[in-house]
C-alpha cells in the first residue's frame, strides 16, 4: 500500500470521525436542554380516592379572592372573642389580640367582627367592617373601617394561603351629621 493512499484513508477517516462527534455533541446538548425542562416542570399530582385524579398546582402568586377570604378569616381570629387565635395572625397582632380580649373580659364584653367589604391597593387592603359588641343580651354595632397590611410567607398544610396578616390600623370614623 502506497503512502498517500494510506493517508487518504486516514483523512477520510478523520472527517467522518469529526463529523460523528459533532453530531453527538449536538445530540448530547438537545438532550441536556429536554431534560433541564423536564425537571422544572411542576409535579404530576394524583388524587387516589374512588377515582384516581390529576390535580392541577395552584400558582404560588396569592389571586385577589384568596386575598379577600385570607383577610375575612384573618380578621375574625384578630377580633373574635369566641374564635381562638390561629396562624393566620403575626406575632405583634397576636400580642394585641391578647390585651384587647383580656381588657373585654374583665369588663364581661364580647366581640365580634363582619367584614362587609375589602378592596386591594398595591400594599394596602382597605376594609370596610362592623365591630359587634355584646354586653349580656345587650348588642351594638359600630363602623370599624380599618387598614390591612399582610405579608407573604410558604403555603402549608396550616396556612394554605401562604399570608400573615402583619398589621391592622382602624380609620377614623366620620360622622354623617358633621358633613
Amino acid at each position: 500500500m502506497k503512502f498517500t493512499t494510506a493517508w487518504a484513508e486516514i483523512a477520510a477517516q478523520n472527517v467522518t470521525l469529526k463529523f460523528t462527534v459533532g453530531a453527538l455533541c449536538i445530540c448530547c446538548i438537545v438532550l441536556a436542554f429536554t431534560l433541564i425542562k423536564l425537571c422544572l416542570r411542576d409535579p404530576l399530582l394524583l388524587d387516589r380516592g374512588h377515582e384516581t385524579v390529576a390535580i392541577l398546582p395552584s400558582d404560588v402568586k396569592q389571586t385577589d379572592t384568596e386575598i379577600k377570604t385570607f383577610v375575612e378569616k384573618a380578621l375574625g381570629q384578630r377580633y373574635d372573642s369566641n374564635v381562638t387565635a390561629g396562624p393566620f395572625l403575626s406575632e405583634s397582632e397576636q400580642e394585641k389580640r391578647v390585651q384587647e380580649q383580656k381588657s373585654l373580659t374583665e369588663k364581661k364584653i364580647s366581640q365580634r367582627i363582619l367584614v362587609g367589604s375589602v378592596t386591594t391597593e398595591k400594599e394596602k387592603i382597605k376594609v370596610e367592617a362592623d365591630k359587634l359588641l355584646s354586653v349580656g343580651n345587650i348588642r351594638s354595632a359600630f363602623l370599624f373601617p380599618m387598614t390591612v397590611q399582610v405579608r407573604r410567607t410558604e403555603r402549608t398544610g396550616i396556612n394554605p394561603y401562604g399570608l400573615i396578616l402583619s398589621d391592622v390600623t382602624p380609620l377614623k370614623v366620620e360622622n354623617a351629621e358633621s358633613k
